[in-house]
């Protein structure tokens, strides 16, 4: 898809540099066909003109029909490949939340172990300190 995207923009680009100059040469050479024809010719109808006109702007209007065409191809293929990054991102991005909510989980799972053992220990500690209170110090020896 990259190589399709990157074809485009290169003609995109050929075009651009030849539109403008090719535009002009053609709006230039109709002119000066039209004042010879006018010079050695016989009478020209305003109607002939008007036609000779109408051909070199179709050819014109044909010129950027074309460009037009590759430029709404380019903007296809490049939002398709953006829209295909973005999915990729939001795959990823779940992998990474799901990812979290699993490690997340483990800790808790260590954490309440902690505890359990802690609360276990602290029950023994308070349970000898209360036999030590009642045997008053004493030590069986």
């Amino acid at each position: 898809m990259n190589k399709t995207i990157n074809e485009l923009k290169e003609k995109l680009e050929q075009a651009r540099k030849w539109f403008l100059p090719l535009t002009c040469i053609v709006i230039v050479v109709a002119i000066i066909a039209m004042y010879v024809a006018s010079l050695f010719g016989a009478n020209i109808a305003i109607t002939d003109m008007a036609n000779f006109v109408s051909i070199i702007l179709g050819l014109i209007a044909f010129s950027a029909s074309i460009i037009a065409t590759l430029l709404s191809f380019y903007n296809l293929e490049k939002s398709e490949s953006i829209n295909n990054e973005q999915h990729a991102a939001i795959r990823k991005m779940t992998e990474i939340q799901e990812e979290m909510s699993r490690t997340l989980k483990r800790i808790e799972t260590n954490t309440n172990k902690f505890f359990r053992r802690s609360t276990v220990t602290i029950k023994d500690i308070t349970q000898k300190s209360d036999d030590d209170w009642e045997n008053e110090g004493e030590t069986d020896e």
